[in-house]
């Protein structure tokens, strides 16, 4: 016969699960706005009957169980989508930042605006060469022609300047990330060594749970992460990025910066090395690719802009170098038929027509023959050719000769001589070649290849973007579904509850009718 009071006991376990039960809906209820925050429910289970002293159960000695058991509290979660959604968060972090640095480009670029673009301003230089081909003797028309230049140049230089501005912009960006990616460490480290204590002691630490995942959502936007349970203790997590250690158990890495020996050859810009663990972090433009760690996040975006000078997913040092090759182009383009032609003579100022003169300025350098033997001329001196690959986006200028006489722009094929017999005031015919050059080369075809490159490279970006952002919000809400907090659900839990309660209490009420009746109601033998 089994225990008269066990049914108390039976009771009682059904209004403690019933109690928690309760407040683990309430503590649900008050955080269903809470960021991050995880719904729980209470995991209980049937209690097994006591096991019988016999060897062989007698065949009358049957016993129901003893009630409800509580193993813990659980939080719902999906380690699956958890895992999507941060890799996914990493990608999606990626292309924001990339496709705002390219939008920055696309509208520093500015080729839709006719009024203020690079085209245009190539428009009204060759414009303002053919005015000067109708009427070479004319100072307005030189004058003209010499200010178009000066305007062509400050446009590419400003375009020039904003890219560098971009860079240092993604430099100090780079700084700002990697001191986030180092306080989240800290913080995920101090809440491993939390819930750890928390746990040893039996308690639940499901809030700091919360606080931990939360923290991983935002480090995985910042940065590819990997982690895992720690070996240390199954209530912490490690984290890596690519395989370098960031947080192990109660400890956390930081990642170091330090300014590069040298800056950049393109942008000049002083890049920064990153370095975690002792290991240096660097991404696949500036490592072996088998090797690269930095693959994801705000963080790689703002390396590949500031390094990759490749036409694959290119930064600003790509772009940078592309600006270079237009001013270049202009340069070569230009001088190499102006220096054939001649200026017009400028009496007043003592200047005679003459030859050889570069429009834009261009710094020149010792020639050599294939043996890297300087060559001289007939008499010993060093032959000097123009060096085009020193001219860059920023220091393209029209030439001293120019700048300061427009009657040094040569327009004619022969020596100019306003005193000879029969007067030569020149001709149009170089600077006709110029316009010709200039407008059926390669300056124009530089030009449109930059742009549409730029543009489709932006165009990409931002698709993939849009598709990364659907992913991760189809995730999210598969997450959401698991995770989040219904205010229905729980207030239909809240009446189960409590009527699990009220029953559980009427259990104990008839139960103690009963041996109310068995103790004083029933009377002695005998008597």
């Amino acid at each position: 016969m089994g225990s008269t009071f066990r049914g108390l006991e039976t009771g009682k376990s059904g209004i403690n699960v019933a109690m928690l039960n309760m407040e683990v809906a309430g503590q649900n209820i008050a955080n269903a706005d809470t960021p991050g925050y995880t719904r729980q429910r209470v995991i209980q289970v049937a209690k097994a009957p006591p096991g019988s002293r016999y060897v062989v159960s007698q065949v009358y000695n049957k016993m129901a169980g003893q009630g409800a058991d509580i193993l813990g509290i659980q939080q719902l979660r999906s380690e699956y989508l958890d895992m999507q959604y941060r890799n996914l968060n990493s990608t999606r972090n990626y292309y924001e930042s990339r496709s705002q640095a390219m939008d920055y480009l696309t509208g520093v670029l500015n080729e839709l605006d006719e009024d203020a673009s690079i085209s245009n301003r190539l428009d009204a230089f060759a414009s303002a060469m053919s005015r000067l081909a109708e009427e070479p003797s004319s100072e307005e028309y030189r004058l003209n022609l010499q200010q178009s230049g000066v305007s062509l140049t400050e446009t590419i230089g400003y375009v020039y300047d904003e890219m560098v501005d971009l860079a240092r912009s993604q430099a100090e960006n780079l700084d700002t990330t990697a001191q986030a990616i180092n306080m989240n460490a800290v913080k995920i480290a101090a809440l491993n060594t939390a819930i750890a204590s928390y746990e040893r002691t039996g308690q639940s630490a499901n809030e700091l749970k919360d606080e931990r995942n939360l923290l991983l959502d935002q480090l995985a936007g910042l940065v590819n992460i990997e982690y895992k349970v720690s070996d240390q203790n199954e209530s912490m997590v490690d984290v890596s990025i690519g395989g370098v250690a960031l947080v192990t158990g109660r400890d956390a890495n930081q990642i170091d910066i330090q300014p590069a020996a040298a800056p950049n050859d393109i942008t000049g810009i002083t890049s920064y090395t990153l370095t975690l663990d002792g290991v240096e972090l660097h991404s696949k433009y500036t490592g072996d690719p088998a090797d690269a760690n930095v693959t994801g996040g705000e963080l790689f975006s703002q390396m590949e802009m500031l390094e990759n000078a490749t036409e694959t997913n290119p930064g600003i040092p790509y772009y940078v170098s592309r600006l270079d090759d237009l001013a270049q182009t202009i340069a070569k383009t230009v001088n190499n038929i102006h220096a054939e032609g001649y200026t017009y003579p400028d009496a007043e100022n003592g200047h005679v027509s003459q030859t050889g003169i570069f429009f834009f300025e261009v710094p020149l350098v010792d020639s050599t023959d294939a043996a890297g033997n300087v060559i001289l001329d007939a008499n010993g001196n060093p032959v000097k050719v123009p060096d085009y690959s020193q001219v860059t986006a920023g220091n393209l200028s029209l030439s001293k000769d120019v700048l300061s006489s427009v009657w040094n722009i040569a327009a004619s094929d022969k020596k100019v001589d306003l005193n000879a017999a029969t007067t030569n005031s020149g001709n149009a015919i170089k600077i006709l070649a110029i316009q010709h050059a200039f407008e059926s080369g390669e300056v124009y075809g530089t030009l449109n290849s930059f742009v549409v490159h730029l543009g489709i490279a932006a165009n990409a970006c931002d698709g993939l973007l849009h598709t990364t952002e659907s992913l991760i919000n189809s995730v999210d809400n598969q997450r959401d579904s698991i995770s989040s907090v219904s205010l229905d659900e729980e207030a239909t839990n809240i009446i189960m509850y409590k009527q699990s309660y009220n029953a559980s209490a009427r259990v104990i009420s008839s139960i103690d009718e009963m041996l109310d009746k068995l103790i004083n109601g029933t009377g002695r033998v005998g008597l």
